[in-house]
């Protein structure tokens, strides 16, 4: 790591511009291309996740991988919505990750017969539990309050 900057350096070139690199000469390929601002924002992901206390949790003195649907939960119980959403954006960024990491394992299930096919889920869902306001909250403007 750079003394001071905080950037990680892998020879002559930093993480974060490596990993940027990568994501604009691989976009390339996809149609339609990805935003520049979602190439940056999965290039800043890849750098976070790089360093093992951005990923793992560490509880009852060992590091673990917490389940998303804890966190989710976490999500739920948080005492504000500047913690909500921090909690919400967590959770998006380790399903992204860990989608991507491990994408034969986070394969949607085939669906039961007869039950909707909504985000590859078994369950009907009406009984998944909602966010209350999730998308109006978890806007840009608690950004601009927490600053």
């Amino acid at each position: 790591m750079d003394s001071g900057s905080g950037v990680l350096r892998t020879g002559e070139v930093s993480l974060s511009e490596y990993f940027r690199e990568q994501l604009a000469i691989h976009a390339q390929e996809l149609e339609p291309q990805p935003r520049e601002d979602t190439c940056w924002y999965l290039g800043n992901l890849l750098v976070r996740f790089s360093r093992s206390e951005n990923f793992f949790a560490y509880e009852d003195g060992r590091s673990t991988l917490r389940p998303l649907a804890l966190l989710y939960s976490d999500a739920l119980d948080a005492r504000n919505e500047y913690e909500r959403c921090l909690l919400l954006q967590q959770l998006g960024d380790l399903s992204l990750f860990l989608g991507a990491l491990y994408p034969k394992h986070y394969v949607p299930p085939r669906p039961a017969a007869g039950l909707p096919r909504r985000h590859g889920l078994r369950a009907p869902m009406t009984t998944w539990p909602t966010m209350p306001a999730a998308g109006a909250t978890c806007s840009r403007s608690w950004l601009a309050r927490s600053a």
